[in-house]
């Protein structure tokens, strides 16, 4: 299983994302949420990013978490590893 963090510096909600990954025994890969906005594509008509109103744009919705190449919330995340965690008892 593959899991990635998509976060900005200063945001609590994903350092305890990550702390919570840890503490459930989970390897992720950190990357900025600001660098990778191609997970942002609709957006706009063209499928650009406005990378200045990025960080308005993803308040509240910050981590962005991707297991297996499908991009959840925080808490929808949380709720799918807790699944595959006790599916592997």
């Amino acid at each position: 299983m593959i899991i990635k963090v998509y976060s900005k510096e200063g945001c609590d909600k994903c350092v305890s994302a990550k702390v919570k990954l840890k503490r459930m025994g989970f390897e992720f890969e950190e990357h900025s949420a600001l660098y990778h906005g191609e997970l942002h594509n609709g957006w706009k008509e063209n499928n650009s990013v406005d990378f200045k109103s990025l960080s308005v744009m993803t308040e509240g919705q910050l981590p962005i978490i991707d297991i297996d190449g499908r991009c959840y919330s925080y808490s929808e995340a949380m709720l799918k590893l807790k699944e595959l965690k006790k599916d592997k008892k």
